[in-house]
């Protein structure tokens, strides 16, 4: 019989498995048997959060067909909804429905005399199965979609109440700057500029938060020690901080001017500086300038309100969340170690990278399984070694280095010595983690780590592979589990932006995952990421003073390209709902 982390495992690769036929197929077998329309205005299932317009004059509905003017009356109605009691007031009376000028399938609702949309209201769209299209169609179902009408927000938001999200920033050493395998260069001019738009903006802008990565202690070839200097010189953590700081002297120089601006600055920790410490940001770039929100060596998080959760996201990766519990007793790691495996897939992914730089790096972490135990009459612990193996052999064929034995310089967090892919890799004569797949291992690491609840090892080992994992990860940890209920859950880590809706099972509610997304360099990152996103949200706490159709905050993915030109990928409106 499967166990339960065999059945996620084998979910999550047949989800992938079908996302991806869905995306290639959705559009075949539809044909014309039904009506379908599309609208200016998202309108969104009652139970989530309705997509909030202002000034808005007129809605317009494009259908596939072409609509038979006669079926418009009663057919299409729109509603508004009452806040005290959650009833519907059909104010179709009050709109103008007919078919563009000109134009038999666009449908156009305005309110008479050319007014607007009444402000601060829910209006429902109701659209029957009566009406047809001119070659007999109809909708396979009937449709009721909601959309919020405010131009009254910015007299309810406080003016100080956004808090600004980036992530990964990965500033590095002179060494990796000077020999090119540095992941932030290019886009070190756009930073500096993106920090000048906050302080232009701080009477909006509450906090900046850096969430994870921003520092990377991490990213370095296989022949190059760590925390050493570019004779080679051995360093110690805060040294090679320091070293850091000052190839990146003008960004640090900048975030000084954003604090002195009256804009908090907030760091969580991530992987790639899960070695830092609160007295390395003080000393380098000036007592209190930066808030550090930490909560276990190598992790923190963030909630500036009690709906919102911000943390980086490694705590839940097997191959990235700070490890306390292994190699104790090799070279000189001490029982303050936290040097989890995927410091070893770094060094390998940076050589890698070097021998190939023509090709763009992609997400180095693996998507590996276990094959399904019940045809193998194997234990968990065994079908956890094969999937931690089979991750490495993926890692590998991703990141082909040319010499496998070539040796793995360390100098970092009481490693010191050269190994070597066969001290790492799982096999016989491995040396290196060789007991961290243990189930009982990786969940005493998960609970040390304040993983609530804990993560099963199928999900850990595929968690640093794709973003839809960690929004299932969001949902586990923050909207299902009652004790520490979010509506708002920021994880970075992925490299790729996110902001997508999620539903409580519980109380059908309006939840967000949001990921920041990444600044490294565009050559550095996967297809399917863009770099220099970031998200921003209205903070503050409101009563809900509208009944439970006020939005409570606005969510908004963006990309920046320069000061005077901001993309929005995307937005979202949560609703106070409980």
């Amino acid at each position: 019989m499967m166990t339960y982390s065999n059945k996620i495992n084998t979910f999550l690769l047949l989800t992938s498995f079908l996302l991806t036929f869905v995306a290639c197929s959705s559009d075949e077998g539809n044909g014309n048997d039904y009506l379908t329309f599309t609208s200016d205005v998202e309108l969104l299932p009652k139970g989530t959060a309705p997509e909030v317009v202002t000034s808005l004059k007129e809605l317009t509905l494009k259908f596939n067909e072409p609509i038979s003017q006669s079926t418009l009356e009663k057919n299409i109605t729109i509603s508004k909804l009452i806040p005290e009691d959650g009833s519907l007031e059909d104010v179709t009376s009050t709109m103008t429905i007919s078919l563009l000028a000109g134009s038999q399938d666009i449908v156009v609702i305005h309110p008479n005399n050319n007014q607007e949309f009444e402000a601060g209201i829910c209006f429902q769209v109701s659209i029957s199965q009566n009406l047809e299209s001119l070659a007999s169609h109809f909708l396979q179902t009937p449709f009721e979609g909601y959309f919020y009408t405010s131009n009254l927000l910015a007299e309810v938001y406080p003016s100080k109440n956004e808090i600004v999200i980036i992530s990964d920033l990965h500033l590095g050493d002179p060494r990796s700057i000077e020999k090119g395998y540095c992941w932030f260069i290019d886009n070190r001019p756009y930073l500096i500029e993106f920090l000048d738009y906050l302080i232009a903006h701080k009477t909006s802008i509450k906090a900046l938060v850096i969430n994870g990565d921003m520092i990377d202690e991490w990213v370095a070839p296989m022949d190059t020690p760590t925390f050493a200097d570019a004779q080679g010189n051995k360093l110690t953590e805060e040294q090679f901080f320091g070293e850091i700081v000052k190839a990146n002297q003008a960004i640090v120089d900048k975030f000084k001017e954003v604090k002195a601006a009256g804009i908090e600055i907030v760091y969580v920790p991530g992987n790639h500086d899960m070695l830092t410490t609160a007295s390395d940001f003080d000393k380098y770039f000036g007592k209190g300038v930066i808030t550090q929100a930490r909560d276990k060596a190598g992790l923190g998080k963030y909630e500036p309100t009690s709906d919102i959760v911000i943390e980086h996201g490694h705590r839940y990766d097997f191959y990235n969340a700070p490890d306390p519990l292994s190699n104790k007793n090799i070279d000189n790691v001490t029982a303050q170690s936290i040097l989890p495996p995927g410091f070893f897939v770094t060094k390998v992914a940076s050589t890698a990278d070097l021998e190939n730089a023509n090709i763009p790096r992609a997400l180095y972490r693996s998507s590996g399984t276990s094959e399904d135990k019940t045809k193998l009459n194997i234990d968990n612990n065994t079908a956890n070694q094969l999937a931690y193996i089979a991750s490495w052999v993926a890692i590998l064929a991703k990141k082909p280095v040319k010499n496998m034995d070539a040796p793995i310089l360390t100098g970092i967090d009481g490693y010191t010595g050269e190994y070597k892919l066969s001290d790492v890799v799982p096999s016989k004569s491995y040396k290196l983690y060789t007991d961290t797949h243990l189930s009982a291992k990786w969940a005493q690491r998960s609970v040390a780590n304040g993983a609530s609840p804990h993560v099963p090892f199928a999900e850990a080992i595929v968690a640093g592979a794709f973003n839809f994992v960690y929004e299932y990860l969001a949902y586990s940890q923050y909207y299902w589990n009652k004790k520490v209920r979010k509506q708002i859950v920021v994880f970075g880590h992925t490299h790729e932006a996110a902001l997508t809706r999620g539903y409580d099972n519980c109380y059908i509610d309006a939840t967000l995952y949001a990921n920041p997304g990444t600044w490294i360099d565009k050559k550095w990152v996967g297809e399917k990421e863009q770099p220099r996103t970031f998200i921003t949200i209205e903070a503050q706490e409101l009563d809900n003073h509208r009944g439970y159709i006020f939005p409570e905050r606005k969510v908004k993915l963006q990309r920046f390209h320069s000061k005077n030109n901001i993309e929005l990928i995307k937005q979202r409106v949560i609703w106070k709902n409980w």
